[in-house]
């Protein structure tokens, strides 16, 4: 080391010593010359042992003392702790305080502190929020209807005898109207301060968080981190350890470009293999990203998907928790050797806020009929629950029937005013939904579906044979946003997606009662006495 250097060093330790000259003479530090972090975790005066720091490339751990010493280069720009459970960090309103910026050079020494709330997590409820897409725009009044939800949600907290926490999936804000409607991440966090509250919301990091004014990844994460945290890091609550990535690797080589890979990079790769050296395999890891694992079909999604599930390698459970897709589905890989369940959670803002107001639907739909909402996980010693709830929508709406002999999405009747092209394009889109049918058909689109739900449906006392259906379209999206759009002019941008959890009988008669009955993966019934027939949407 230069001379230069060491007495740099040797001025900054007396600058320390002195500004901790209140502190106990055993509590004063001795640091290597090689650390360039150090600090402490406490929690009402007393340290921590054993808590997991990191500056998202090195990992260390407190002394019995709550100390800890790291040496870091400072390339990610911050440091954080792993929040251990039984313990909250303090809050900047609904931003927990887990990390801290960095702010001298490289080789300069600086001291973080990071202080702790004792919390019983013995049960608790986490809220995963997939895709807000909060842009500011008059059209849809996505503000307001974000408004809304945030109600609910606060509700729901207050409401709740456990603690409540929080997890963003990505894409809060749409980069492309950072500019032109002057809505952005600073923006974003403006709104989620003033419309929550009585609970902390962790965040990941999706494809339109990134500035599309940089060139490169690490320069285009740069204004979400200063905003709101590090792009990846862990946490724990309760006996669970949760680990945020981001697996968008932003490519633009020109401003303004938005192109990316879905991909972790090799740099979080390794740190979360560092991290997880330090979990026990017996714990379940809650893993959020914006872009999912697999697709629906159980394909893989993400570029390096065998590298980033062979982290996960001897874990007893690992679970998901995505978005991206702006639909609902589940992929159960339990059973095989790498331990994997995923829960792909919809979106906050369904289909980018358009079907609820824009269309006047009267409801905020996803592209796969599933409404716009968030994941409810319920978590306690005997293990972890969930279920998608619908905003505006009662805890046991898990499904929507139609009746098919009641739908007919003809030209004439649906988009009489749309061009020559748009109908053609139209008439393509709905399919066999533009024809009346008569064959007594029911349909039940159970979103939250996986494997181990069990459906059944019954007709005067007679059990019906229910067929799972694949690669089909929810009709009420093709009629609230498809044909609306259409009929009025506008470009549809987010057409109707094809989805495997719509589900069919078949009926002896157009006017029977249908008893039907949904049970889902942990034994919760859902019930609805199908009175048919039963009214479709009508064209606005």
């Amino acid at each position: 080391m230069k001379l230069t250097d060491r007495l740099l060093r040797v001025l900054l330790l007396l600058c320390l010593a002195v500004s901790c000259e209140k502190e106990p003479a055993e509590k004063q530090e001795t640091v290597n010359e090689d650390v360039t972090i150090f600090g402490e975790v406490t929690s009402d005066g007393k340290g921590i042992n054993g808590v997991v720091i990191s500056d998202g490339i090195e990992v260390t751990l407190t002394d019995k003392d709550g100390r800890y010493a790291l040496k870091s280069d400072k390339s990610q720009g911050s440091v954080f702790m792993s929040v251990p459970s039984g313990y909250e960090p303090l809050s900047d309103g609904v931003l927990p305080k887990f990390f801290a910026r960095l702010t001298r050079r490289p080789n300069e020494l600086e001291r973080v502190d990071f202080k702790l709330v004792p919390a019983d997590q013995s049960s608790y409820r986490m809220l995963a929020f997939g895709d807000m897409h909060l842009a500011g725009r008059s059209f849809c009044s996505d503000i307001s209807q974000f408004r809304e939800f945030a109600s609910e949600v606060n509700e729901l907290v207050a409401s709740s005898d456990v603690p409540v926490y929080a997890l963003t999936l990505g894409d809060m804000t749409w980069d492309l109207f950072w500019e032109s409607n002057n809505y952005g991440l600073e923006e974003y966090r403006r709104e989620i301060q003033r419309d929550f509250s009585g609970f902390q919301i962790y965040h990941s990091m999706g494809n339109h968080d990134n500035d599309p004014s940089f060139v490169g990844d690490a320069a285009a994460e740069s204004t979400y981190e200063q905003m709101l945290c590090p792009n990846h890091y862990s946490f724990n609550v309760g006996g669970e350890h949760y680990i945020v990535l981001d697996d968008v690797q932003y490519n633009n080589t020109s401003q303004g470009q938005r192109s990316f890979l879905p991909q972790i990079s090799k740099e979080q790769l390794a740190w979360l293999k560092k991290d997880l050296e330090q979990v026990d395999r017996s714990t379940p890891v809650l893993v959020a990203m914006h872009v999912p694992l697999y697709r629906n079909d159980a394909s893989s999604y993400i570029y390096n998907f065998s590298e980033v599930i062979r982290c996960f390698s001897g874990f007893d459970y690992v679970q998901f928790l995505t978005g991206h897709t702006h639909v609902v589905y589940n992929v159960d890989m339990l059973s095989r050797s790498i331990h994997i369940f995923e829960n792909n959670s919809g979106a906050v803002c369904g289909a980018w806020w358009m079907t609820d107001t824009a269309c006047k639907a009267g409801m905020n739909l996803c592209s796969d009929g599933a409404p716009g909402g968030y994941r409810v996980l319920d978590v306690d010693g005997t293990g972890i629950s969930w279920r998608y709830k619908g905003t505006g929508c009662a805890d046991d709406f898990q499904f929507r029937t139609y009746d098919r002999n009641q739908i007919c999405m003809d030209v004439d009747g649906w988009v009489p005013h749309a061009t020559d092209d748009d109908k053609a394009t139209f008439t393509h889109s709905v399919g066999s939904y533009g024809q009346k049918s008569t064959a007594n058909q029911v349909l039940i689109n159970v979103w939250d579906y996986d494997p181990s739900w069990k459906i059944s449906v019954s007709e005067n006392g007679r059990q019906l044979d229910v067929r799972q259906l694949k690669n089909v379209k929810d009709p009420l999206y093709l009629a609230a946003y498809e044909a609306y759009e259409y009929e009025h002019g506008y470009s549809v941008s987010y057409p109707c997606g094809t989805t495997d959890h719509i589900f069919s009988v078949t009926a002896s008669s157009p006017t029977s009662t249908l008893e039907i009955k949904v049970t889902d993966r942990f034994g919760r019934v859902y019930t609805q006495q199908m009175t048919r027939p039963q009214a479709f949407y009508e064209p606005r």
